[in-house]
């Protein structure tokens, strides 16, 4: 039986490699089970990780964390219309149920103020990196070359930004105003993780480089 997912759908008949839809509103696809989890996760996560750098932003009582969650936030949203324009290459689009999920974190979130609201945000934000960081980890072995290409490329960053969401788990931590502790610097050279750890050592608050090594996904890498 073809893999299901209830959190994506058919966005219309873009696609050749999708069967039709099944009555019950979930997807039928012909990509295999790990490429549906890749595009289930990162649209999933990338939305949800951009919707809480923005709360972060806003209602943060760190600056640390206030400053770092938006630089992160920043990045995100590039790196959305990556996986997006991949995703729709491939007929998939989320369903109306995952912004429901979300609506539900962010309505929990605003619930919390003060230290309780930074260390909750920020461990949704490392779960979040977790679950991006395997994805990218499972598309590298794909068989899906745009899969593939996008995901070898992007896993080295993913890991850096998961390392700096976990420093930011010190920064919730501290009372408001406290001096950040020394960042080791990221182990490769993604431009977006180096700016982002900047961050964490400096506290300056201009937006990052884009990141580089997201290279948009080619058209003719699309499977038949």
């Amino acid at each position: 039986m073809p893999p299901t997912s209830p959190l994506l759908e058919v966005s219309g008949a873009s696609a050749s490699t999708l069967e039709p839809v099944e009555s019950n509103g979930l997807i039928t696809t012909a990509l295999g089970g790990r490429d549906l989890d890749f595009f289930d996760t990162l649209l999933v996560t990338g939305q949800l990780q951009l919707m809480l750098g923005e709360l972060v932003k806003t209602k943060a009582e760190s600056p640390r964390v206030k400053t770092v969650g938006g630089t992160l936030a920043s990045t995100q949203a590039q790196e959305n219309e990556e996986i997006n324009r991949l995703a729709t290459l491939n007929g998939i689009a989320l369903s109306p149920a995952a912004a429901g999920a979300q609506r539900q974190i962010s309505a929990e979130l605003e619930k919390l103020t003060g230290a309780s609201f930074d260390i909750a945000c920020v461990s949704k934000i490392v779960e979040a990196n977790k679950e991006t960081v395997r994805a990218y980890a499972e598309g590298a072995e794909s068989k899906n070359p745009a899969i593939q290409s996008f995901s070898s490329q992007m896993l080295p960053i993913a890991r850096d930004r998961l390392r700096i969401a976990e420093m930011m788990i010190e920064g919730a931590e501290k009372p408001a105003g406290a001096a950040a502790t020394e960042t080791p610097a990221p182990a490769n050279g993604g431009a977006a993780a180096n700016s982002d750890a900047q961050f964490l050592k400096s506290g300056e608050s201009e937006s990052p480089a884009a990141p580089a090594s997201a290279a948009p996904a080619p058209d003719s890498a699309k499977q038949p």
